[in-house]
């Protein structure tokens, strides 16, 4: 779970499953100007013949609203649900081993992350029969 402060930048999101040096990463965008949602995967693997798409959900803050953004996210598929109106999904397939990175964006003028909730869930084996 992620809150942000979107303040006066006119984009701000979140770089999923980056590698170390950016060649993989998935992007969750806020673009205040279009009032959009959206997953950008078209960086998000290396692969030549996985999908790049671009999704996208109409989201307009009010005034002085903050982004709240449920994320879920496992080895090959995202959701986003954002302050309870909108929700963006899609399906990854890095290529690299190492893209496990995270990192928060702010284009246009400054944002602020007020909080970041993260939560492990460990693999489970369940038996045949």
């Amino acid at each position: 779970v992620a809150e942000v402060d979107p303040g006066s930048a006119r984009e701000v999101g979140l770089q999923l499953r980056r590698s170390p040096g950016g060649e993989e990463e998935t992007v969750v965008r806020y673009d205040r100007g279009k009032a959009v949602l959206g997953v950008d995967t078209t960086r998000s693997s290396l692969e030549p013949d996985t999908g790049r798409t671009v999704s996208a959900s109409p989201l307009d803050l009010k005034p002085g609203e903050g982004l709240r953004m449920h994320l879920f996210l496992d080895r090959s598929t995202l959701e986003v649900f954002a302050n309870r109106r909108a929700c963006a999904s899609d399906r990854l397939y890095p290529a690299r081993e190492d893209s496990l990175g995270a990192g928060l964006f702010a284009l246009g003028g400054r944002a602020r992350l007020e909080s970041l909730k993260v939560w492990r869930r460990r693999s489970v084996f369940f038996p045949e029969g």
